[in-house]
């Protein structure tokens, strides 16, 4: 693992993030990988600007095979409804105001589709993913808490069922792009894991 420290961050770049961004290049015979990654970085920073300006802190940002996390200071996770709302919706809505400009502006459309896409799949009621985040934070913010612990594990259990049916489906449809299947099983892992 690299690591170092900007503006006082810790940012540290796993050999596994190297690692899956090597292997989908390989796989992909097109932009769309490049693009993809360009699509998350900018997902990402939506996330940090939003922190920034909200007025909390990152401690650190991890680089892996996965993604990128983006970690908070042990005092700062629990920060008030409406900045966690915000931060969480910042991403999409960077990918989301990007294809909107390069459809009205048309340039670059085939970027702005992968932002659309990046953002899609993020905004996706899946726990781990900002869509399931956002719900996760509405259950515990109008719902007893236990009533919401519920509702995040029968979340949690949605997602373990939608993504081995939305593979089939793809799979059935004629889709052979090994990026989307990877990507489903990782979603599946992390799932079960959670």
């Amino acid at each position: 693992m690299i690591e170092f420290t900007f503006r006082g961050v810790k940012v540290c770049l796993d050999f596994s993030f190297f690692a899956a961004v090597s292997l989908l290049m390989l796989c992909s015979e097109n932009k769309c990988t490049v693009y993809s990654l360009y699509a998350c970085l900018l997902h990402e920073s939506g996330h940090l600007a939003a922190m920034l300006a909200t007025g909390q802190t990152v401690k650190k940002l991890v680089f892996y095979g996965a993604g990128i996390k983006i970690i908070r200071p042990l005092n700062d996770m629990l920060c008030k409804f409406s900045k966690e709302i915000v931060t969480l919706v910042s991403g999409c809505a960077v990918n989301f105001a990007i294809y909107a400009f390069t459809m009205i502006s048309g340039v670059g459309t085939d970027f702005g589709a992968v932002n659309l896409a990046i953002g899609l799949f993020n905004a996706l009621p899946i726990c781990f993913l900002d869509g399931g985040k956002i719900i996760v934070t509405l259950f515990y913010r109008f719902l007893p808490y236990r009533l919401a612990l519920k509702a995040e594990s029968a979340l949690n259990f949605a997602s373990v069922v939608t993504v081995p049916v939305a593979a089939a489906v793809l799979f059935m449809s004629g889709t052979r792009n090994f990026t989307i299947y990877l990507t489903l099983l990782f979603l599946l892992f992390t799932a079960v894991m959670v």
